[in-house]
């Protein structure tokens, strides 16, 4: 089996890398720290650190700019990115999405804190008949913030951080 055999052998393993997200869909990234509670433990306040919240925000900023997202909210260890339905990056191959989202935003993170980060990262697709453009994005970003206002009442670490893009 020569280089070139092997190479499509091995492709044809990849049995997600065909996986795309549907087209004309609303793309939201979310990310998540891994095992942040040991992390931040040794090196952040409890029960809120500004400096903890200006990484995660440099972080999400980061995302957004490399990935060319619209809108993104940070909150704790969390990070969800809206992406415009006609967004094409990589081909909206998932598998690429996912891997290097999660890898800008680990390498942002520990570059930032100087301490090594993780983070793993899964999309969500948004149904393309959800109301209009405007509406959809501003009830997203709603509800990401209403959410995490009931699970932590009084905490005022939420950031989003809004692009500028003409839509």
């Amino acid at each position: 089996m020569d280089s070139t055999e092997l190479e499509q052998a091995m492709r044809d393993l990849e049995y997600f890398h065909h996986l795309r997200c549907l087209p004309g869909a609303w793309i939201v990234l979310r990310l998540d720290g891994r095992s942040f509670s040991k992390l931040t433990a040794s090196q952040f306040d409890k029960p809120f650190d500004i400096r903890f919240r200006d990484v995660m925000y440099q972080t999400c900023k980061a995302l957004l700019e490399e990935l060319q997202g619209i809108y993104g909210y940070t909150e704790s260890d969390e990070i969800s990115l809206l992406f415009r339905r006609d967004w094409n990056l990589f081909d909206r191959e998932v598998e690429k999405l996912v891997s290097i989202s999660a890898s800008i935003a680990s390498a942002t993170f520990t570059l930032a804190c100087q301490q090594v980060a993780h983070f793993d990262s899964r999309d969500r697709l948004l149904s393309v008949a959800t109301g209009g453009c405007g509406s959809l994005r501003l009830e997203w970003v709603v509800s990401l913030v209403a959410g995490e206002r009931r699970k932590n009442p009084g905490r005022g670490d939420g950031r989003v951080e809004w692009t500028i893009r003409r839509l």
